[in-house]
């Protein structure tokens, strides 16, 4: 424990120097870069490429990818609590604020359009919430105890106390919209048909409305299928017909929702819908586009992938879902539209088109490892300005059992004791031999032995020179990349 925690001290001293937005880091340059182990067994060969353009190396190679965690995971889950993440996420227990006097909805003379978006995605379960609440607090959509929000029913009476952001929340000058949303999204269970719910965009949310019910506002609905009670209510509810149709006039204008439009984000409404994009009661959001969107528009946005241990994030799936096959084919999709728009969008992707980079990876494990020496690069890259630090609780831990017991063999190219690390083998460029999410089936482990054998079957080594160079020729090279964390972390894997 004292050897992990002094591991741990000198990562986040060298992250807080040499980081993206360290104190040392003179040319913008960054010299120390997080890596996340989990981020690249979900994310793969397009974690990889991104990695390999942040440190200067021109290669496509990809190894083999296997979860070597997924032999630890066990306990109970309970997923994500949302009843305590705003405690967690809030630096000091204070009395809430007072209600607010008038009504927080639809202003039908501003603009809705913020200037900056930070869309936080990720799958099910895999801190979305806990980071869209943090960089809420970052930017002043919440203060630091939360906010009061009109509730579901929408009669400017009563009021909810919000203490993480659902789904929404804007800094008090509409600068910045925090937008989170899991993949999938919605009210109602897991399902079969995932790929037939995907969606351009998420729009803003005075055009948003459910396909099902597209009369209510989206919270009144959502209220109203959870109340069975409530089916007799006025379909406008809290706001009437006539500013209604008002706001759906103000989407058409600066949003570009209109039944003739190519892209509404969603199905395009139409007759008394038209100015509303219409949405399933369950989504996958297609990032690529979504980004796509908002450009069009002149809006500049950044988006955060929340990576998570992924035999984690799928064993509380799988347990919340009750369809296991509905539960992986979910979690195969969010990571299909992850890794699509971290390829166009992230660094790799950016450089090659010369444009800005707009898809960053951010880990929970590296999070709850290196706290604010990480969150603040995190902020550096959403060009944040804040040095708001949450409370950090590792909310994995009860997961972590005991691996199954094998003989240690030191052939073994993870020879790290723990044996977190998958197995890496050049096999792994034949593309249609990788698994393409953490839910497709595990490879067989190679030992480094028998790939030698494999290797030199194939070709003969070449003979060894006749003379080594001179030491003053090969004492330092132009370019040295060290590759260092805790014992048992990947690093054998990735400095392979």
């Amino acid at each position: 424990k004292d050897e992990d925690e002094m591991a741990l001290t000198l990562m986040k001293e060298a992250l807080k120097k040499y980081g993206k937005g360290g104190s040392k880091v003179k040319d913008g340059k960054p010299r120390a870069i997080a890596v996340s182990y989990e981020a690249m067994i979900g994310l793969k060969q397009a974690y990889l490429n991104n990695l390999y353009v942040n440190l200067g190396i021109n290669s496509t190679y990809a190894p083999k990818f296997e979860d070597g965690n997924e032999k630890y995971i066990s306990g109970k889950t309970g997923g994500e609590s949302k009843s305590t993440i705003g405690s967690l996420v809030t630096s000091a227990v204070k009395s809430f604020p007072p209600k607010p006097l008038s009504s927080p909805l639809i202003q039908t003379e501003e603009k809705i359009l913020p200037k900056r978006i930070v869309t936080v995605v990720g799958p099910e379960f895999s801190g979305t919430s806990f980071m869209s609440t943090t960089l809420g607090m970052a930017v002043g959509a919440l203060d630091d105890v939360g906010r009061w929000r009109e509730n579901s029913q929408g009669n400017g009476k009563e009021w909810d106390f919000e203490d993480i952001v659902e789904q929404r929340a804007f800094s008090p000058d509409r600068t910045f919209e925090i937008q989170h949303i899991t993949l999938p999204w919605g009210i109602t269970s897991c399902q079969a048909n995932a790929t037939s719910s995907i969606v351009n965009a998420l729009v803003p949310n005075e055009c948003f409305r459910y396909e099902a019910d597209p009369g209510r506002e989206a919270r009144v609905a959502e209220q109203n299928w959870a109340n069975s009670n409530l089916d007799g209510m006025d379909s406008h509810l809290g706001i009437d017909a006539v500013t209604n149709q008002r706001v759906a006039e103000i989407c058409r204008d600066q949003v570009q929702i209109d039944e003739n439009s190519v892209n509404c984000g969603a199905k395009c409404g139409r007759g008394p819908n038209n100015g509303f994009a219409l949405y399933p009661q369950r989504f996958s959001l297609n990032i690529t586009s979504h980004i796509e969107f908002y450009l069009a528009l002149g809006v500049d946005i950044k988006v955060v992938i929340m990576t998570r241990d992924p035999s984690i994030t799928r064993k509380i799936k799988l347990e919340k879902c009750k369809e296991p096959l509905h539960a992986l084919t979910e979690n195969a999709l969010a990571y299909s539209l992850t890794t699509e728009a971290l390829k166009v969008y992230g660094k790799a992707g950016a450089k090659k088109r010369n444009e800005p980079e707009r898809v960053f990876v951010a880990s929970y494990e590296s999070l709850m490892a290196m706290e604010k020496s990480y969150l603040f690069d995190v902020y550096k890259q959403l060009e944040i300005d804040s040095n708001f630090s949450p409370q950090f609780k590792d909310e994995n831990e009860r997961f972590i059992g005991k691996a199954d017991q094998k003989p240690h063999n030191h052939n073994r190219i993870d020879a790290d004791e723990g044996k977190l690390e998958p197995i890496f083998t050049r096999e792994g460029t034949l593309r249609n031999n990788r698994p393409h999410h953490p839910d497709a089936h595990m490879i067989k482990e190679i030992s480094a032995h028998s790939l030698h054998q494999k290797q030199h079957a194939k070709k003969k080594l070449p003979p060894p020179p006749k003379e080594l160079p001179s030491p003053k020729e090969r004492l330092l090279p132009k370019k040295v990349i060290t590759v260092f964390g805790p014992e048992s972390s990947g690093t054998t894997f990735l400095a392979t």
